[in-house]
């Protein structure tokens, strides 16, 4: 699973950076490939290599600043 959607997120962090990059997914068709557990692992192994700030910011803190939420 990580193997896969490796390539799009770090094509988005090398275009964007990740003070603009947004996590999500594609569920619920995702659920057509893996469960929804072992999706978010995958986006979790993949940003493990980030500092803990950026990982913050892929994972929630972008969305929170520019949505307000």
């Amino acid at each position: 699973m990580t193997d896969t959607i490796r390539p799009w997120v770090e094509a988005s962090f090398e275009t964007f950076g990740t003070e603009r990059s947004f996590f999500g997914t594609n569920w619920p068709v995702d659920k057509m490939y893996s469960d929804y557990r072992t999706r978010i692992a995958a986006y979790w192994d993949i940003v493990a290599q980030y500092g803990a700030d950026e990982q913050a910011a892929f994972l929630a803190g972008n969305a929170d600043r520019v949505y307000r939420i």
